[in-house]
């Protein structure tokens, strides 16, 4: 008498089930990876970005914060730069600036007493780059108590504007930042209506 045994092994049509089963797996776990991969560099974006724009606003902050008024250099604004003069161990003329898409920062340090040339020293920063709009904004006051912007300070007898608001788009963000940087020697311009 011949026993029949079980065959062991796959059949085609197993084996062509249990491809079909781990391609899917396969596809469904590389999906969610690039998924994955793709929401990390968007957070390092951002994060970059931020910390690139943190940067921006601590340069910005610490120098008009020791911003003072000379009569024959004035502060001046507008909404693509702003000019002032700078003590920080010696006077310096200092420009922010916005143009190609990046914010810049020139820094001239002005001659002492004898005037010699050798004292007058120039540098330019790009402190930030991937921006798709900058643009600055100065305190002003309707003579009462209201608190308005505007994007151009030519008030040379006041000085040095009470605040200047910058607001920043970069490249990986839609969304404007905007920040209000108080200067506490500055003063309020005066916005007449009619």
């Amino acid at each position: 008498m011949v026993k029949k045994g079980k065959k062991n092994g796959f059949v085609l049509v197993e084996l062509i089930v249990a491809i079909v089963i781990a391609s899917i797996a396969f596809s469904l776990l590389y999906r969610t990876f690039y998924q994955m991969l793709k929401a990390s560099r968007n957070v390092k974006n951002h994060f970059t970005e931020k910390r690139e724009y943190d940067r921006l606003l601590d340069h910005l902050k610490k120098d008009l914060q020791n911003a003072v008024q000379l009569s024959n250099m004035p502060f001046s604004g507008n909404a693509g730069s702003l000019t002032f003069v700078l003590w920080d161990d010696g006077f310096s003329f200092v420009e922010y600036s916005y143009k190609d898409n990046a914010v810049y920062r020139k820094e001239e340090q002005i001659a002492g007493e004898n005037g010699s040339s050798d004292e007058n020293r120039s540098s330019v920063k790009k402190l930030n780059e991937n921006v798709d709009e900058c643009f600055f904004e100065y305190a002003y006051s309707d003579g009462e108590s209201h608190l308005f912007y505007s994007q151009v300070w030519n008030e040379e007898y006041l000085g040095v504007p009470r605040g200047v608001k910058v607001s920043i788009k970069g490249t990986d963000n839609p969304d404007f930042r905007s920040h209000l940087i108080f200067i506490p020697q500055g003063n309020l311009g005066t916005l007449t209506t009619g």
